[in-house]
């Protein structure tokens, strides 16, 4: 589950851990610059509730959580902005790409030195990617799927 989605459902209690994924979300534009005095200071908790709050996430630490935060904010970022253009993308795109045997390789090489991979497309798109999804999942990789 992404952290991003975790804040977003801790929204809507009524406790310091709703008020400090709220505050979160909030300041996502900034969230790189975010400081455990900075949030204790405009919240008005404790830095141990801070702790609590990261320490039930699973996170090491508050700049952990941070960290991985801001990467799943960039990464949303990206697939919007990729989404806004997706029709006149694909549009561009040649109707058939062919691949050589070599090319195939080297993809699915990469994709298995991989821990994630998320297949972004339609169902009908993704479904033509069924049996790389099973020979994925034998190699260990997490695979997931943005059906737009």
């Amino acid at each position: 589950m992404y952290t991003y989605e975790r804040l977003y459902r801790l929204c809507g209690e009524n406790s310091n851990e709703s008020d400090i994924a709220h505050y979160l979300l909030k300041n996502s534009s900034s969230i790189a610059r975010l400081s455990v005095k900075k949030i204790k200071e405009d919240l008005g908790i404790s830095k141990s509730s801070l702790h609590r709050f990261y320490n039930s996430g699973g996170y090491s630490s508050f700049k952990n959580l941070i960290s991985i935060l801001n990467e799943e904010i960039e990464n949303k970022k990206f697939i919007f902005k990729y989404s806004i253009n997706y029709k006149e993308n694909y549009s561009a795109t040649p109707a058939v790409t062919i691949f050589n045997n070599r090319q195939i390789e080297i993809f699915i090489k990469k994709l298995s030195n991989t821990k994630h991979v998320v297949f972004y497309g339609n169902s009908f798109e993704i479904f033509f990617f069924k049996n790389l999804c099973q020979y994925l999942f034998y190699c260990d990789v997490d695979v997931s799927f943005l059906d737009i």
